[in-house]
């Protein structure tokens, strides 16, 4: 059980990386501040992404709902790749949307937004998704110089439902499961008390 100083490490992470990004002036309107922020420069890390052997070998990709990974979104499905995305905040049943660029009829940019999926696209629960070739870095509030990660409360990658998806090739990776876990996955409480309080440092 994560108990209220853990919680108030994280949190404490997450104001100092906002306020960073922001007097940086790095994250685009509505700025960091209260959400996994969107940053400057996510079109060209998506081309990137596009662009790399991993990307063109996998047939079904996994992403969440988050602001800067939107572009990866709309690549997946203009490359023809099926896209399971993250209901916000896991706030349903079925925990994925299913978007499939072969039955999608609006604007791939649209209907890659929570909004859009609202509207258009199924969801799907975890016992029926396909095996997952790809999973898209999840957004984070504060990432840390050895990855470990501090996602918003709530987020498909921090919470226990979202734990339970389907296994993925990057998934079973040793290397990918290190650079996957999240401050509430760290192995104990010492540890993942001495790993927050280093990203204030990291960030300086």
């Amino acid at each position: 059980m994560i108990g209220p100083e853990v919680d108030q490490a994280k949190q404490a992470a997450r104001e100092r990386v906002w306020t960073l990004l922001d007097d940086a002036g790095v994250s685009p309107p509505p700025g960091a501040h209260g959400r996994i922020p969107n940053v400057v420069g996510a079109d060209q890390a998506a081309q990137r992404l596009s662009q790399v052997d991993e990307w063109h070998r996998s047939r079904v990709i996994k992403a969440n709902p988050d602001r800067a990974p939107h572009p990866i979104r709309v690549h997946a499905l203009r490359d023809g790749k099926l896209l399971y995305m993250a209901v916000p905040k896991l706030a349903t049943a079925k925990l994925f949307y299913l978007l499939d660029p072969t039955a999608i009829t609006e604007p791939f940019e649209m209907v890659t937004t929570g909004e859009g999926a609202a509207k258009h696209a199924p969801t799907i629960d975890v016992e029926h998704m396909r095996h997952v070739d790809l999973i898209v870095v999840a957004g984070s509030a504060a990432v840390n110089l050895v990855h470990a990660a501090c996602q918003e409360s709530g987020s498909a990658s921090n919470g226990s439902k979202a734990r339970s998806a389907a296994p993925s090739k990057a998934a079973s990776s040793p290397k990918a499961g290190v650079r996957s876990r999240t401050c509430s996955r760290a192995a104990g409480r010492p540890m993942l008390l001495r790993r927050l309080r280093t990203w204030a440092a990291d960030a300086r």
